[in-house]
């Protein structure tokens, strides 16, 4: 069980009587405040009763740590025949290794609740607009250097100087780092033999995912050193916090959910870091500097002839330059409003997207044209308007966008979509703008003005809502003569049996074929060509997706077969609706890979030996 249940018992536990003194001192050379809040002497008076009831904290860095502590006191007056209450704050500094000492004397007080920079269990309180001023803070102490000019952050100059190490490592599969607040002993890499060896680590060791560094290179390593420096310079007193409160409590802390300190601030801690790592190795200032020399360097060189290859190329020598992502890069970019780089280096669920580029300035803060299949789901299920104009194959979802159907923006080649060299370079012309928002849990709504945004599916989820009038003016550039179905309608027999003829002949199948493609038992494909057995609405959805149909000669084969239409309600009908809309020419097995990203392959249902035959 916890020695304490705060930091306020612990100070009013530990720091009473020295607290009582420096009181005393204070109102025997001050006074106290009567009614009218003037403050008045007294000759006689004794302390009854002291109470500290509130913590601010206003600094943490590294293991130094500041606060002021409000109380409240108890007071006997005029040889013990008067009583009197008032209110007071005082100022502390020191560590929890080392103690607290006043800094400031004791001060009467309003009792005004004002917020410091830190919340109750020391985790900083950062906005957005202030990250780079906290980069800075850490730069300063860590490596002042680069902050005059642009250089490649040096891991093993930076540790030596500030008393940290590191380590190549065995952890766990979704941990890049580990830092250590505490004498311990971990598993690490033995920099001779290469061989797993057991050592004594003590505070300021950082270990690194090995595996992580062989797949992504150096870059990788400068990023997760820098991350877990952030978690060394700002973050060491929370878990020196909690040591404090509860001896019992390890102080070797992997970031991770199934840590048993709560949730939502490791999830802040880690948001911070990631927050505050690309803007430390890639400071504002000097990096603009270098980002205006290639800028120059690539734009007079004639063999990057378009905007596509000029940001792509800045992108890249910023990279190397740096050692660091070319993501990282890009983002650093986008966070300092060159918005232009948000069109290369982009991959939805894996998937590489081609690179675009769009009119200066045109998207804002919070403003993309890519959404993940899972949002493209979750804005069907929730915008009529959008799953309309989709539905009317007015609007595709090509390249991570929803793109105006129109010749001049999308190319159909066989059974693929892709957009034209000329959408790829005008995506403000012919894409879907979507305003990106976050719904928090409820415990953390008052939080979201300081910008905390989780990963954790447990706390946060991503929105996207679109402008009317951005809808309205991508619709006036679609081709309605672009739109495929209703061009070769006529050509369709008017029964289920013939169109199902009809579209096999169109892809060569045979009934084995059909069968295999489909996953559907070569007997019932036989009974159904023969209109001898009618088919469920799923073996119609199969055949549709193995034959590679559109969305429209889907809904046209739904119709014929009387089996009913796809609905949109519900969060399974919405992601399988939006599948199909989007996999449509890609066949079942991409539509099964699409629906397995999101966690519900289950509702194509199909049979284990086609999943296991496919390596799905």
């Amino acid at each position: 069980m916890p020695k304490y249940r705060s930091f306020t018992e612990y100070l009013q536990d530990n720091y009473y009587y020295q607290i009582k003194e420096s009181l005393l001192e204070f109102v025997k050379e001050n006074g106290l405040r009567n009614e009218d809040s003037q403050l008045i002497k007294y000759d006689d008076f004794d302390i009854v009763s002291l109470k500290i009831y509130r913590v601010n904290f206003t600094k943490s860095e590294c293991s130094n740590v500041e606060f002021d502590f409000y109380l409240k006191a108890i007071f006997l007056v005029n040889n013990g025949f008067d009583r009197t209450v008032d209110s007071f704050v005082g100022t502390m500094a020191g560590s929890f290794s080392k103690g607290f000492k006043e800094k400031d004397n004791v001060d009467v007080t309003d009792d005004n609740q004002c917020e410091g920079v830190f919340t109750n269990a020391l985790v900083p309180v950062m906005r957005k607009d202030d990250y780079d001023r906290f980069a800075t803070n850490f730069l300063k102490q860590f490596y002042p250097e680069a902050l005059e000019t642009p250089m490649k952050f040096d891991i093993a100059k930076v540790a030596k100087s500030n008393g940290l190490c590191y380590y190549s490592a065995p952890l766990e599969d979704d941990i890049l780092g580990v830092t250590y607040f505490a004498d311990d002993k971990a598993e690490v890499y033995d920099k001779e033999t290469g061989e797993i060896k057991l050592i004594d680590v003590h505070p300021g060791t950082v270990l690194i995912s090995l595996d992580k560094i062989e797949e992504r290179g150096m870059a990788v390593t400068r990023n997760t050193f820098v991350h877990e420096a952030v978690h060394w310079f700002f973050h060491r007193n929370y878990f020196e916090l909690q040591q404090l409160l509860d001896s019992e409590r390890t102080r070797t802390v992997c970031y991770r959910g199934a840590s048993y300190y709560t949730n939502s601030e490791i999830e802040w801690m880690e948001k911070q870091a990631r927050a505050l790592t690309p803007r430390i190795l890639m400071p504002k200032k000097p990096f603009l500097q270098k980002y205006r020399e290639v800028k120059e360097e690539v734009e007079n060189c004639e063999e990057y002839n378009d905007k596509i290859k000029v940001i792509s190329e800045i992108i890249i020598r910023l990279a190397k330059f740096f050692g660091v992502s070319k993501e990282s890069v890009k983002y650093r970019l986008i966070d300092l409003g060159i918005r232009t780089s948000s069109g290369v280096f982009n991959y939805i669920d894996g998937e590489y997207l081609k690179p675009f580029t769009f009119k200066y300035n045109f998207l804002k803060d919070h403003q993309t044209f890519i959404l993940s299949y899972q949002s493209y789901s979750r804005l069907m299920e929730n915008n009529p308007s959008i799953r309309q104009a989709v539905l009317e194959q007015k609007l595709i979802y090509v390249n991570g966008m929803l793109v105006a159907n129109n010749p001049k923006y999308v190319k159909i080649t066989g059974k693929r979509c892709s957009l034209t060299d000329y959408a790829l370079n005008n995506a403000h012309e012919c894409a879907l703008v979507f305003n990106i928002y976050h719904d928090f849990d409820d415990t953390l709504k008052s939080k979201d003005k300081c910008f905390f945004l989780f990963s954790s599916t447990h706390h946060t989820n991503l929105n996207a809502s679109v402008s009317e009038d951005q809808l309205y003016a991508v619709l006036n550039n679609v081709d309605e003569n672009n739109l495929h179905f209703l061009n070769h309608r006529n050509k369709i027999p008017s029964d289920f049996v013939g169109t199902l003829k009809y579209h096999m002949d169109k892809c060569h199948f045979n009934k084995q074929d059909l069968s295999y493609e489909s996953d559907i038992n070569e007997k019932y494909i036989s009974q159904i060509t023969n209109g001898k057995r009618n088919p469920t609405k799923m073996e119609v959805i199969k055949m549709s997706l193995a034959m590679k149909l559109s969305y429209p000669y889907l809904t046209d084969m739904l119709s014929k077969a009387d089996v009913g239409q796809l609905s949109s309600s519900g969060s399974d009908n919405a992601a399988l609706l939006t599948c199909l809309l989007v996999n449509g020419r890609r066949g079942l097995e991409e539509a099964y890979k699409m629906l397995k990203s999101i966690g519900r392959e289950c509702l194509l249902d199909l049979s284990k030996k086609y999943i296991e035959e496919r390596n799905l």
